[in-house]
């Protein structure tokens, strides 16, 4: 018996706040159906999940919004060919087999820009830009170097504002890596729009040419990258539903 796992790199390929509960549920189980052809060995389909989870000890906004959509999905078990598939979604805040949560992988930046929306009905701010605080807000993020316009305040944009964010990308290469040694290994699923996990998938081939390696892309940006990755490292790239 075998098992195949997805690594999900959530908001790059579901924009968390936009995306439903049944989108995210059809592009999974198309995702797994192929999946299920890979093997007929296959018995178990792990998927995990990867987001900025925690800030300052508390589950972020974002988090929640994810989990509460997750409850909603039930992928397993899984009918196919006549053989019941399990497996289990996993939300990962930790290095895989530490059993320690790593809140410093949440990065602080500073000096946000922050971009109207265009699509926002705002009939009057545009003609009163010296009055609007939206307008003026965006005015001050356009550069981290934007200082404040109060006669004697010289506080700047990146002194006062900050942004986070948690990409987690050491976690996945981490669990692409290990899950590439495991014996009872299949296939590994990675869902992302950046090229960032490459290197750890092109090494996971190479270290291991039996498991097959296969990429989900969603709006199939970076074709030279992904035919690098087909024609060099054997690794299979396919566009997302």
């Amino acid at each position: 018996m075998s098992k195949i796992v997805l690594i999900v790199d959530y908001n790059n390929i579901f924009i968390a706040d936009n995306c439903t509960a049944k989108e995210i549920e059809l592009t999974l189980k198309d995702v797994v159906e192929q999946a299920l052809q890979v093997s007929d060995t296959v018995n178990e389909i792990l998927i995990r999940i990867y987001e900025g989870w925690y800030q300052d000890e508390k589950l972020t906004d974002r988090g929640s919004s994810i989990m509460s959509k997750f409850a909603q999905i039930e992928p397993f078990p899984n009918v196919y060919k006549g053989k019941s598939i399990v497996g289990n979604i996993d939300f990962v805040e930790q290095i895989y087999g530490i059993d320690f949560p790593w809140r410093n992988t949440y990065r602080e930046k500073p000096g946000p820009r922050l971009i109207i929306k265009k699509d926002v009905h705002r009939p009057h701010c545009p003609n009163n830009k010296d009055k609007c605080p939206v307008e003026l807000l965006a005015k001050f993020t356009k550069k981290k170097e934007k200082v404040c316009h109060v006669d004697g305040c010289n506080v700047n944009n990146m002194s006062v504002f900050s942004q986070y964010g948690q990409k987690m990308v050491d976690t996945m290469a981490c669990d692409i890596l290990t899950y590439g040694e495991e014996e009872d290994t299949a296939a590994i699923y990675v869902l992302t729009d950046d090229v960032d996990l490459f290197p750890s998938i092109a090494l996971c081939s190479r270290k291991n040419p039996n498991v097959k390696l296969y990429i989900g892309t969603k709006n199939n940006k970076h074709v030279q990258e992904c035919d690098v990755l087909n024609n060099n490292f054997g690794i299979t790239t396919f566009l997302l539903v």
